[in-house]
């Protein structure tokens, strides 16, 4: 075995010394690093080459999601609601070293895989199947750069959905509607603004109670409060009004990270209904009026910006997210469909 030699041990000595100085300042240098990885920090910009004044390109600006959500409509009547599963992208897209940008993004769903079982007269094999949704979001934007004395931000898309085996008799439809955000960021960690969506067309198909129906939309306007929180994550409370059958709107929606690259992301959106009953003339059916949303998932960040540095967050990121069925609310007939 091999043993210290007297030779050797001031030497020894002097290392473990200098060991002893050095590792606390180590310590902290290598804390400060892994820290800037983990909460996505970096100290320059991540493309070397052709930056565009710190947007980076497209692949930096692209997340990748999987979310599973819980919804329901006034086209679901007292159909309990709809349950699945939602992938999808979102993209921002630069113009040279514009601050106004491109942002484009799509989602792909499946609903009630085991089909439902619908009322009376709906057509027992549409019922079967599975509802399929997709949706595809593009528009414009500029972020707001609260580091450079710059509040806005502005945000104006179209929201494309195509649903097939959708409300309570399993129809099918296209339907499309405009979406906007505007906000005013008060400082690093408070934003406070508006969003709104309204509808672009109507949707038409053949109701079995009803005979030939009409479906769109729901106009709506919020206002809200986006919080940044310490470690890079983000919060909004939505409270708002909806056109009728709905009334007021609540909403919250946040995001945390759970390294550079990864996060969770959750939400809820409720209408309150105008009227205390749905059809009232029917037993039973207290709640078809009702419109609700829940969605919960993870999203990957391939530019590993998960973590926002203050509410006006990366600069060549989407500004706003691909709808669904809390942001793109259906407004379909009254009565017992």
């Amino acid at each position: 075995m091999w043993r210290m030699t007297a030779a050797w041990r001031p030497v020894a000595m002097r290392l473990a010394l200098t060991a002893l100085v050095l590792t606390p300042s180590a310590t902290l240098a290598a804390t400060e690093a892994v820290a800037d990885l983990q909460w996505g920090q970096p100290g320059e910009c991540a493309c070397a080459d052709n930056c565009a004044c710190g947007y980076g390109t497209w692949r930096d600006n692209t997340s990748l999601l999987f979310a599973a959500d819980g919804w329901r409509t006034r086209a679901d009547d007292d159909y309990p609601g709809n349950f699945g599963f939602r992938a999808g992208f979102n993209s921002g897209i630069g113009w040279w070293d514009s601050p106004i940008r491109l942002q484009l993004g799509g989602s792909y769903a499946g609903y009630d895989l085991d089909g439902r079982d619908g009322d009376f007269g709906a057509d027992p094999i549409s019922n079967a199947s599975p509802e399929q949704q997709l949706i595809l979001t593009f528009g414009f934007y500029k972020r707001s750069a609260i580091e450079a004395d710059d509040p806005w931000a502005w945000g104006a898309v179209v929201d494309l959905l195509y649903d097939d085996h959708f409300g309570e008799e399993s129809e099918e439809i296209f339907v499309r509607q405009s979406r906007g955000y505007l906000g005013y960021a008060w400082d690093e960690c408070n934003e406070i603004g508006t969003t709104f969506a309204f509808q672009l067309n109507w949707a038409r198909y053949f109701s079995d109670s009803q005979g030939r129906r009409r479906v769109r939309g729901l106009d709506q306007v919020n206002v809200f409060w986006h919080h940044n929180w310490e470690l890079g994550g983000d919060t909004w409370l939505h409270v708002g009004g909806a056109e009728e059958p709905g009334e007021w709107i609540l909403g919250l929606t946040g995001q945390t990270p759970l390294n550079s690259a990864v996060a969770l992301f959750g939400g809820l959106t409720y209408v309150i209904p105008s009227a205390p009953v749905g059809d009232p003339t029917t037993i039973g059916q207290n709640y078809s009026e009702a419109y609700w949303n829940v969605s919960f998932g993870i999203v990957w960040y391939l530019g590993r910006n998960a973590a926002n540095p203050s509410v006006s967050g990366y600069a060549g990121m989407p500004l706003l997210p691909v709808a669904d069925n809390g942001s793109f609310l259906i407004k379909a007939p009254t009565g017992d469909l």
